[in-house]
């Protein structure tokens, strides 16, 4: 269950909000900032989800505090188009500016985000292997290149970086940098 913590100085939207957020896949907290202060208090929330009402902002630097830290989906209501003052944070997946007036459709939204957010969770992840991959078989190249320099076929180097990796119990990419600080490069 996702915990969705609402940020609002009028009741009304707290009630509107805490109303239509569907209790079976949320535990709703109702943000107590007395004498605290609001960024850290969001941190120590361990929420999922932050909802900010504009009543909420006096300017707008907890919505960019708050998107840098990559922690949380952050749905700020507001009647106003703040979209000039926003720029900067409007192309994160992390954050949905909604005209509050629309509020009914919070829970569809913040499945859409937090879907949006696992794929792009897991094309990152895929994308740092592949980067990882490519960045093995470069030092790889360069140590292969280097020992066919020195005389060893193209199988036979490979062999030697597979029997460095395998013998000093270390990747091939670690085998290869081996090989290539050996030999003076």
């Amino acid at each position: 269950m996702k915990k969705v913590l609402i940020l609002a100085n009028d009741l009304s939207y707290i009630k509107m909000l805490n109303s239509n957020l569907d209790k079976t896949k949320y535990t709703i907290v109702i943000g107590d900032l007395e004498n605290r202060n609001p960024f850290s208090y969001c941190l120590n929330s361990l929420a999922d989800v932050i909802l900010i009402h504009q009543s909420f902002m006096k300017n707008y630097t907890l919505l960019h505090q708050l998107v840098a830290t990559n922690r949380f989906l952050i749905i700020y209501l507001s009647k106003k188009n703040e979209a000039g003052y926003l720029y900067s944070i409007m192309n994160n997946s992390r954050f949905y500016l909604l005209n509050d007036l629309k509020y009914y459709c919070i829970n569809e939204i913040i499945d859409i985000m937090t879907k949006d957010n696992s794929i792009l969770l897991s094309l990152e992840l895929e994308k740092n292997k592949l980067s990882e991959k490519l960045e093995e078989e470069q030092w790889i190249k360069k140590a292969k290149t280097l020992l066919i320099k020195k005389g060893h076929t193209e199988e036979e180097a490979y062999k030697q970086i597979l029997k460095t990796s395998m013998n000093e119990r270390i990747t091939k990419k670690l085998a290869a940098k081996k090989i290539i600080e050996e030999e003076g490069f």
